[in-house]
């Protein structure tokens, strides 16, 4: 009767959750909290191992020390939704000017990365009723991917063999 594909626009937890969820200072990009976070990396390597795992995932959020200005960097160069530093401490300028330029949240915590990371296990995508654009987006995918007429049928069907109301 239907089968709605995965969706990052609607499976995958937003920017915006991400900083929901740490209430860390957005420092840049509050014009892209709508974008999805298919990954998260953890940046406590060197920039060379970094790079193999960066380069591989995709719109991913990217967790490191507010002082590893050369791994927050070189993440800025792959596909990245959000920035998020850690530790409190603020980036070197050039971070900041690089994020705004390609349009990267970076999100500040207080909190350690370990702490970091414990704070995102089990987040997902929460749709709120006044998401207009996911849920236009929803409804379109519903639309193309089911067929509502046989769903209709079905559940009368049930209704009649079941004795049940069915609304």
């Amino acid at each position: 009767m239907g089968i709605i594909p995965t969706n990052p626009a609607i499976t995958f937890p937003t920017v915006a959750e991400f900083h929901e969820t740490l209430q860390g200072e957005l420092l840049t990009g509050e014009e892209n909290l709508g974008r999805p976070v298919e990954d998260i990396v953890v940046g406590t390597m060197t920039i060379e191992g970094a790079l193999r795992y960066l380069r591989r995932a995709l719109n991913k959020a990217v967790i490191t020390g507010g002082d590893r200005s050369d791994l927050a960097l070189t993440a800025l160069e792959t596909s990245t939704s959000v920035l998020i530093l850690t530790g409190g401490l603020y980036p070197d300028i050039r971070v900041i000017s690089q994020a705004r330029e390609k349009g990267v949240p970076v999100i500040l915590v207080s909190y350690d990365t370990y702490t970091t990371i414990g704070m995102l296990q089990g987040i997902v995508r929460q749709i709120r009723s006044d998401d207009t654009k996911t849920t236009t987006l929803i409804k379109d995918e519903i639309a193309k991917c089911c067929q509502w007429e046989k769903i209709e049928g079905e559940m009368e069907s049930y209704r009649i063999y079941s004795g049940s109301k069915v609304q």
